[in-house]
């Protein structure tokens, strides 16, 4: 099998699996209790925060366990937004659905603004710089976009959020890129940072969420006050080991990890550059893990299960919009003879040079295949 979707989910390391057996064993009480064996293991919750928030330069009371990404952006932009009249929140339209269907639904509430891109999705800021005023709630921005693998200038965007107004609240959505960028808060002037364990090789239903104590951020789920009243529910105790172990593998080998995987992209960039007829979607700074490409008269679905029947897995996009268009596509005003045709090669360590050549032998005999059987058929 050869695995190149590692944007949608990725494998639990081994290390991973044995810290959450340990845990799942030998540590199952539940941290709420008044006695030891349960009320002791908030001190390995809290040990996990100090994990995580050592790599974004975050304060360990500044660090929430959830379910994911999906439930952290929900929670940031509701927990943000006021019943107050005449406010503004700003994105873009080429956010994960987690924060551009939140948005979509406060239609009727706010003032919903979308930021311009240019044709690698790159934020313009100057439309940023004009759109945030003194009555927008809240930005929220993708770090790294989850199918190009654009990564937006973080720095420069906290810093013009702030100039224009210090009260709006800054989200990032860093589920592509925690573990694989690094990521400084303070610096950038984050208020809200989330992301999900199932990316970085830890399971899925488990994630994370960096909220400022600057902030005053309204709890999305109610209950027994878990989280310090911010996300109730009883905590995963063994996940949440389990994330702490993925961060730290993460980045402590982030650039020995960057490079190799650049490696690996600029040998699929330089195969798949000898098909004729194929747009390079991703741009040259893009994340070291993420290709987006787009191939003339072929239809990517049919590619996807082509490439499927070799035990080959790749992405036509989003694994998180199934079977709708891309909105990313629809953004870039891609030409109608490619816009079926995109697929996301999304890479880990756990990939081989060898397995790039298969891939793109691959590739390279199915898409001659598709584009002779579309031919016949017109």
């Amino acid at each position: 099998m050869i695995y190149l979707d590692n944007s949608a989910t990725t494998m639990v390391r081994a290390e991973v699996l044995d810290v959450i057996d340990e845990v799942l064993k030998k540590s199952y009480g539940n941290p709420s209790s008044l006695y030891d064996f349960g009320y002791s293991l908030s001190k390995k919750i809290d040990s996990a925060r100090c994990v995580i928030a050592k790599y974004i330069n975050a304060c360990e009371n500044e660090i929430y366990f959830n379910s994911c990404a999906t439930e952290g952006n929900n929670t940031a932009i509701f927990g943000s937004i006021s019943s107050v009249k005449g406010k503004n929140v700003v994105t873009t339209r080429v956010e994960h659905p987690s924060v551009f269907n939140v948005y979509k639904s406060l239609k009727e509430r706010k003032d919903v603004r979308f930021l311009k891109l240019d044709n690698f999705l790159k934020i313009d800021l100057e439309s940023l710089s004009s759109l945030v005023d003194e009555n927008t709630e809240i930005v929220s921005i993708s770090l790294v976009h989850n199918e190009f693998g654009t990564i937006q200038d973080i720095s420069k965007i906290g810093s013009i959020i702030k100039k224009k107004n210090k009260n709006c609240i800054f989200h990032v959505d860093a589920a592509q890129a925690f573990g694989k960028v690094h990521i400084d808060v303070k610096k950038d002037k984050i208020d809200i940072l989330t992301f999900s364990g199932h990316k970085i090789h830890a399971p899925k239903g488990i994630g994370a969420m960096f909220v400022s104590n600057s902030i005053n951020l309204k709890p999305y789920i109610l209950g027994g006050g878990q989280e310090k009243n911010l996300r109730s529910g009883t905590e995963n105790v063994s996940f949440i080991m389990g994330l702490s172990k993925a961060s730290q593998i993460m980045y402590e080998n982030i650039e020995s990890r960057t490079l190799y995987l650049k490696n690996l992209k600029n040998i699929l960039i330089k195969e798949i550059s000898k098909i004729s007829d194929v747009k390079f979607l991703s741009p040259k700074d893009s994340l070291s893990n993420i290709l987006a490409v787009a191939f003339k008269d072929i239809r990517s679905e049919v590619l996807l299960h082509f490439l499927e029947s070799e035990k080959i897995y790749i992405s036509t996009g989003s694994a998180c919009s199934k079977g709708k268009k891309s909105r990313s596509l629809e953004e870039i005003k891609l030409e109608n003879s490619y816009i079926d045709g995109m697929i996301r090669i999304s890479l880990s360590e756990f990939n081989t040079e060898e397995q790039m050549y298969v891939f793109v032998n691959n590739l390279k005999k199915y898409v001659q295949e598709i584009r002779t059987i579309m031919k016949r058929g017109r």
